[in-house]
């Protein structure tokens, strides 16, 4: 049976997951009956990009700020905490760890502009 693809209840035992999670997995992320890991995991990131908007993530102003910091090389964490020590009295102006990495992933599964 070359070529052939693996029965779910094999893919299940040898990964140790529960053939439902297994079954649920292969037919939301695979593509005319082919799964791959990164066709997966572009459609986990397009899945998500599109149904969880987040009000700060569309103030472009807040956007730029965290792209600049991120070009010194600072950390996700550092950055929220830089905003945060920036503008203390400012909840909108500042990002959480998980805003910062939301955005970031964004940008960089974005083709080049």
């Amino acid at each position: 049976m070359e070529g052939a693809a693996p029965p779910k209840r094999f893919i299940s035992v040898t990964l140790g997951k529960r053939l439902s999670g297994a079954c649920r997995e292969l037919n939301r992320n695979g593509t005319n009956g082919v799964y791959t890991g990164d066709e997966a995991q572009a459609l986990s990131v397009k899945r998500r990009l599109e149904t969880k908007p987040s009000s700060k993530l569309d103030d472009h102003a807040l956007m730029r700020e965290i792209t600049a910091l991120f070009k010194q090389d600072l950390a996700a964490d550092q950055i929220s905490g830089r905003l945060g020590a920036r503008r203390p009295d400012q909840r909108e102006k500042r990002a959480s760890t998980a805003t910062v990495y939301t955005y970031l992933y964004g940008e960089m599964a974005q083709p080049s502009r």
